[in-house]
């Protein structure tokens, strides 16, 4: 039997200590060089606050998202109301030509910092001569309705557009269902730039430090930041119950999306037009499949909003192609396909409703 004496013990602790502390600190090191040199994409570079609606996309701002450790690297624009810059079309429109704006709002999945400017889906459209009217991206990564709500009218005043004109057109995901009802599902930007909820509230650092401490690791570390949500991510696989908990909370979330949109918009336009569709998740088509049918039904009790579903579209167009060609391999988001097939099913929809 080998015997360890206390000094041998004391010096291998000691040395061990040492060794891991000097590992971890190289590997911030070399992480946060990846993370600033090659992959430039530094989330907090892209916002600015805002009382009215908690934080928008920065005014006039024009830099590089992305880079070679993502699946996507190009340089996205926001013009000075703070909204995604959309191509504009070239289109020779006739008088009968319908002249509604159509102001989009949503999260993440609508914005399309992805892409570049004249391929996310509202570019597409305008380009289509879907109207005569102004087309408006007014996605921000991380909102939720409340934020969205509070961006069209923003958005409606500050562009200086007649309600009877125009139309605001809400993206929902499935993220915003579950974080309507949860005033501390604050994550990544709102823990820096402040949120809204019930649409009054403006709270900058509202946030445990830990939230504003991941967002520091989420714009300084790549590696770390990817460990962080595989961890995440295992967590909620091993973890059936959260998942029901998720699901369940969407179905008894979705009359709320209506009640907030309305409750938001209408105090500010009277009469407002609003349609609200359902993005698809082409990770998980099914279940953001199942949070359409949830907002679906729950638009029968709210005859003021037009809910367009367009899953079927999305399947018939798929058929047995995988859904996973839409989105980038390593990231959720749409990629140029699925930007060109939203613009395709949306079109559609909006040209029967226009007309």
């Amino acid at each position: 039997m080998i015997m360890f004496s206390k000094n041998y013990l004391k010096f291998f602790f000691k040395d061990t200590i040492i060794i891991s502390t000097l590992s971890i600190f190289f590997f911030l090191i070399i992480d946060s060089f990846l993370t600033k040199i090659i992959r430039v994409r530094g989330f907090s570079e892209f916002f600015e606050s805002d009382p009215q609606v908690g934080f928008i996309n920065k005014r006039d701002f024009n830099g590089k998202f992305g880079g070679p450790l993502e699946d996507f690297e190009n340089v996205i624009s926001f013009n000075s109301f703070g909204t995604r810059t959309v191509s504009k079309n070239n289109c020779k429109f006739t008088k009968s030509k319908v002249n509604e704006n159509l102001i989009f709002v949503g999260d993440s999945m609508l914005a399309g910092f992805e892409v570049k400017d004249e391929k996310h889906y509202v570019s597409k459209l305008s380009k289509m001569c879907l109207t005569n009217g102004a087309l408006v991206n007014g996605g921000v990564r991380a909102h939720d309705t409340h934020m969205a709500s509070a961006n069209a009218v923003r958005i409606m005043k500050e562009f200086s557009f007649n309600s009877s004109e125009s139309i605001i057109i809400y993206a929902a995901s499935h993220n915003d269902l579950i974080e309507n009802d949860d005033p501390n599902t604050y994550y990544n930007m709102k823990a820096r730039f402040g949120s809204i909820f019930n649409n009054q509230n403006y709270r900058p650092y509202l946030n445990p430090s830990y939230l504003r401490f991941r967002t520091f690791i989420a714009d300084n570390f790549y590696f770390t930041t990817r460990l962080i949500h595989t961890i995440e991510k295992y967590k909620r696989l091993k973890s059936p119950k959260t998942n029901n908990n998720n699901l369940k909370l969407s179905k008894n979330a979705c009359m709320r999306v209506f009640s907030i949109l309305e409750s938001t918009i209408s105090t500010k336009f009277p009469n407002p037009r609003i349609l609200v569709y359902m993005s698809p998740d082409y990770i998980d088509l099914q279940l953001s499949e199942k949070y359409e049918k949830c907002l679906k039904n729950a638009s029968i009790f709210n005859t003021s909003i037009t809910f367009i579903p367009i899953h079927k579209d999305i399947k018939k167009r798929i058929q047995n192609k995988n859904s996973k060609i839409f989105h980038f391999k390593r990231d959720g988001h749409y990629n140029e396909m699925g930007h060109d097939q939203m613009s395709k099913i949306l079109y559609t929809k909006l040209e029967a409703i226009l007309n």
